[in-house]
């Protein structure tokens, strides 16, 4: 039974040397029997979330235990 695998390629860089592991990914799974498709993220235009806000603007905050604490630092055995 053949399988239907997508391989995702999400590079936009100018030099994008991991293009050629992803088409040698997709040649190697359909010479085994799978049917395997290249989905390139700079072909498909997909949007590019680089501007360091767009991916915190749906993620949740961390819970507060992770939290660094506010106002003044943290003080150590070694500072009092």
């Amino acid at each position: 039974m053949s399988r239907t695998i997508l391989v995702f390629y999400g590079s936009y860089r100018r030099d994008r040397q991991g293009i050629k592991l992803a088409r040698w990914i997709v040649d190697s799974l359909a010479a085994r029997g799978d049917r395997a498709e290249l989905v390139d993220a700079m072909v498909v235009d997909l949007p590019m979330l680089d501007d360091g806000t767009a991916i915190s603007r749906w993620a949740k905050p961390p819970p507060r235990w992770m939290r660094s604490p506010t106002g003044s630092p943290r003080r150590t055995a070694s500072s009092s």
